[in-house]
């Protein structure tokens, strides 16, 4: 397709998902009541680096706040040497369900998440940046899930964005698992949950994938389980924010495009490798989408195009 037809198409989908999402973002928001069966534990691993302070109490209270209560959450202060934010974490410690830890240096987000993922108890881990926001109900509608999938080992749901100012938009409504789809790019991303004794057998995050270590995990995981194992949660449970400094923006990662390149690549490499597939993996020209052996890809507009399509059949 000519490139610049691809472009247009782009920019219209994108256009009339945010359109129509800022019609549909009321109706999102109604809570399903839902009876349990089981109700597991749910660690929440967050691993906090000089976030603004009103986006980390943000990130917080969006746990504290959810409906379903039977949460763990750990908090990995990698060497913020913020006062600011040691008074805020203060704060939140007097919550027997949160635990903090400070290290004494910074340790990056591998090592850092890694440190908080061996303190968690119970059946299942969830992953939340520190300065996104969880939806009320994002745990109760997975516990669901687990309650209605009792074979399931990782569980994913659809997203959208928040800006500064905490505006919804952007709204990512993914396809259910797509062993192929994800070794092109990371469409799974947040929310992820993933059962306990799966992450202890993968050894957790893999050191020196920092800034791609979540594509690195998914990628290790769904290598040792069946689809059956993998279900994806169609509703938006997750706002990841969009800042100049985050990859969630096309300013933060145009900033560090080459370093997250090289590591997007590597895991790339290292999943080849597993799979004992000798591949050629290149780029695309879009950033965090990639063809091995010359595939072809998954373009942009039709990402905004099937969550459009997805959008208004909720």
């Amino acid at each position: 397709m000519n490139p610049y037809l691809q472009k247009l198409l782009e920019i219209t989908f994108h256009f009339f998902l945010n359109l129509y999402y800022q019609y549909k973002y009321p109706h999102l928001l109604h809570q399903n009541k839902h009876q349990l069966e089981s109700s597991p534990l749910i660690n929440i691993v967050v691993p906090i680096y000089k976030p603004k302070i009103s986006w980390l109490k943000f990130c917080l209270d969006s746990i504290i706040n959810q409906s379903y209560q039977n949460w763990q959450l750990i908090l990995i202060d990698d060497y913020s040497n913020n006062p600011y934010i040691s008074q805020l974490l203060e704060s939140y410690s007097t919550n027997p369900k949160i635990k903090i830890l400070l290290n004494s240096k910074n340790l990056n987000i591998v090592k850092a998440t890694n440190r908080g993922l061996k303190k968690c108890h119970g059946d299942w881990v969830a992953f939340l940046d520190h300065d996104d926001y969880l939806w009320p109900n994002a745990l109760l509608e997975a516990v669901h899930t687990i309650n209605q999938n009792p074979h399931c080992k990782l569980i994913y749901t659809d997203q959208d964005k928040i800006n500064e100012s905490n505006h919804h938009f952007d709204p990512f409504l993914k396809s259910d698992f797509d062993f192929n789809l994800l070794r092109q790019t990371n469409y799974i991303n947040h929310l992820t949950l993933i059962h306990r004794p799966t992450l202890k057998k993968l050894n957790y995050l893999r050191e020196g994938t920092d800034l791609a270590q979540d594509w690195d995990l998914l990628l290790r995981a769904t290598n040792i389980l069946s689809p059956e194992n993998i279900i994806h949660l169609p509703k938006i449970l997750y706002s990841w924010r969009l800042s100049s400094t985050s990859t969630s923006s096309l300013e933060g990662m145009s900033r560090q495009q080459s370093v997250i390149s090289k590591i997007q690549k590597k895991v790339l490499q290292y999943d080849l490798h597993t799979r004992k597939i000798k591949g050629n993996i290149k780029q695309s020209r879009y950033l965090g989408i990639w063809s091995i052996n010359n595939q072809k890809t998954i373009l942009p507009y039709q990402f905004y195009l099937q969550s459009l399509i997805r959008l208004h059949k909720q």
